[in-house]
């Protein structure tokens, strides 16, 4: 056993421990230095960041014709910033009150684009986008019984229901060249 004079220890364990606190420090700033010339996710959300050209666009239409914007609760903080119009829910759950308009925001979801239209006048604007892995070929909001009536009639159809004017759209391409619309906004009129 190596025995040190204990003025020898006490200089050995402060070095041992400036050692240990920068290797420590050093280790805590290795997840940045790797992450280093990367660029993160607008948002931390990629449907935002792929969507946000078209949030601007509904944007610029509610600057003119300001209204309420039927789309996902988790669309709506999104949609709040970024345009004039009102939202009838977001991610922002604090009573009661946001979880009823939640609930009506998913019975809104499930009708179909012309009864939405006639049963409810107030909403003036409609944002959704692909709940599905677009990428799946097999998987298209038209045929998939998952999806919402209100996707497959405004998402999958190419003609637009009467009333529902296209705002615009973001769309992507299979490797075929076939273009397939992954988020859409429309005015709809009364």
């Amino acid at each position: 056993v190596l025995m040190l004079p204990p003025l020898q220890w006490a200089a050995t364990r402060k070095k041992t421990l400036a050692v240990a606190a920068g290797a420590a420090f050093l280790a805590a700033q290795l997840p940045a230095v790797m992450d280093f010339g990367s660029h993160p996710v607008l948002a931390g959300d990629r449907n935002y960041a792929v969507n946000r050209g078209l949030i601007l666009e509904l944007g610029e239409r509610c600057a003119a014709d300001p209204g309420v914007v039927l789309a996902r609760f988790g669309d709506g903080h999104y949609l709040r910033f970024h345009t004039n119009c009102a939202v009838i829910a977001n991610n922002m759950i604090m009573t009661r009150q946001h979880l009823e308009r939640i609930a009506l925001t998913e019975t809104l979801f499930d009708l179909a684009p012309a009864v939405l239209r006639a049963t409810y006048p107030w909403i003036d604007y409609v944002y959704l986008w692909r709940q599905d892995n677009p990428l799946n070929r097999t998987a298209r909001e038209a045929d998939n019984p998952q999806a919402s009536p209100l996707a497959r009639g405004l998402l999958m159809n190419s003609s637009m229901p009467e009333g529902f004017e296209l705002i615009g759209e973001t769309a992507f391409e299979w490797p075929d060249g076939e273009r397939a619309p992954f988020a859409r906004a429309f005015h709809i009129s009364h």
